[in-house]
């Protein structure tokens, strides 16, 4: 049987060792003349039992499990939805002026403003700033086609 004591370690092992001894510093159970002194003892440790001693008189670390992403729920879907097509209607407005995109973005506020109000559910903020996007998502497309019909005669 081998004795694990003996077993030879990595550096990735000397790594991990240090981390601990760094957490503990940062609790207060080292300081930092102890730290160092550990730390060049546990780069120099060629085994575990070496090691281990580095840290022997030090609780075992705790970790903790990264706490769960939570999904977006449906109200912050419908509020992400109201503001895209409000962003889009607003961002139409200046751009009408100086480029005939505007027409583009005007119509991807429209599009989307009546798929958003499709979904349902949307809460009284979320209605009214799909509306505003749409109203003004309408800007540069009336604006263009009041041009069309201005120089089509």
């Amino acid at each position: 049987m081998t004795d694990v004591s003996r077993m030879r370690v990595s550096d990735a092992d000397r790594d991990a060792i240090v981390a601990e001894l760094q957490q503990a510093a940062v609790e207060g159970r080292l300081s930092l003349d102890e730290l160092d002194e550990r730390m060049a003892e546990a780069y120099a440790a060629v085994t575990w039992a070496e090691l281990e001693q580095v840290v022997d008189d030090l609780p075992e670390p705790v970790y903790q499990e990264p706490a769960p992403v939570e999904e977006m729920t449906h109200a912050g879907l419908a509020r992400v939805r109201s503001l895209t097509v409000l962003s889009l209607g607003a961002a139409a407005v200046p751009v009408t002026f100086s480029s005939p995109w505007a027409g583009v973005l005007g119509g991807a506020a429209l599009v989307l403003g009546a798929f958003a109000l499709g979904v349902g559910d949307n809460s009284r903020f979320d209605r009214n700033a799909v509306i505003g996007g749409m109203m003004l998502g309408v800007v540069p497309i009336g604006f263009f086609s009041f041009l069309l019909l201005l120089f089509s005669t």
